[in-house]
C-alpha cells in the first residue's frame, strides 16, 4: 500500500530499455540498523552493471572485518515490485522449484538459479512489506500519520 507511481514508472522504463533482462525488481537502501537482521526484509546484493547477484534474508554481503575494520558494507533491500517481459512469465512459469528458492523461500532465485538477469531499479521512497501483524499495524500508522499530515 505504500507503492509509489513512480517506482512502478521507474521499474517499466528500466526493463524496457533492457535488452539482457527479463525481469526487473526494485532496491531501497536500509537506513534503519534492525531490517539488516530481519529475515523479514530481504537483502539483495548487487553487481557493478545494476544486475542483482543474490537475494537472501540473511545479511548480506556479510561484514568479515566488521564496522571497525573499516567501511561498513552497504546493505539494500528488495522492494518486491517486479516487471517481466511478456515472453519470460511463459518461460518463468515453466521451471521448477530451484533448491536456492526452497532454502530461502523467494521466488526471484529461481530467475537467477536458471541464469536469467534481473534487472535492478534503486528508490529512495521506502515500503513495507505485510508479512506479520506487526507490519500491519506499522503500515496502519504511516498511512494514518500521512492522513493527519494531509489535513493539516
Amino acid at each position: 500500500p505504500l507503492v509509489q507511481p513512480i517506482m512502478i514508472d521507474k521499474l517499466v522504463m528500466a526493463l524496457s530499455s533492457e535488452k539482457t533482462a527479463q525481469m526487473a525488481t526494485v532496491i531501497k537502501k536500509i537506513e534503519e540498523p534492525q531490517e539488516i537482521e530481519n529475515p523479514n526484509v530481504v537483502k539483495v546484493v548487487v553487481d557493478r552493471n545494476g544486475y542483482a547477484i543474490y537475494f537472501s534474508r540473511s545479511p548480506i554481503p556479510y561484514d568479515r572485518s566488521g564496522k571497525e575494520g573499516g567501511k561498513a558494507p552497504v546493505y539494500y533491500k528488495h522492494i518486491g515490485l517486479y516487471a517481466f517481459t511478456k515472453d519470460f512469465l511463459f518461460t518463468f512459469r515453466s521451471f521448477q522449484n530451484s533448491s536456492l528458492e526452497s532454502a530461502e523461500k523467494l521466488e526471484q532465485l529461481r530467475v537467477l538459479e536458471f541464469g536469467y538477469k534481473i534487472k535492478i531499479v534503486e528508490t529512495e521512497f521506502d515500503t513495507v512489506g505485510i508479512d506479520t501483524p506487526e507490519d500491519l499495524e506499522k503500515v496502519r500508522s504511516i498511512i494514518s500519520t500521512r492522513l493527519i499530515k494531509q489535513v493539516d
